[in-house]
């Protein structure tokens, strides 16, 4: 069973895959503003995306 981030960058990647954005993962590059503790962030490069996240809060 996937938690919400698993299920928000699965999410993502189906439908960029659909609009026909995504070649291939690692080439599509992913930026969280306000990632907080970077979960999803995590999951988007366990998916094979190039991700990055930034917060205010450490």
């Amino acid at each position: 069973m996937q938690n919400a981030p698993e299920k928000t960058a699965m999410f993502f990647r189906t439908a960029m895959k659909e609009i026909g954005a995504l070649g291939q993962p690692w080439s599509v590059k992913v930026l969280d503003f306000g990632c907080g503790s970077g979960t999803l962030v995590h999951c988007f490069l366990a998916l094979g995306f190039d991700a990055y996240g930034c917060d205010i809060e450490p």
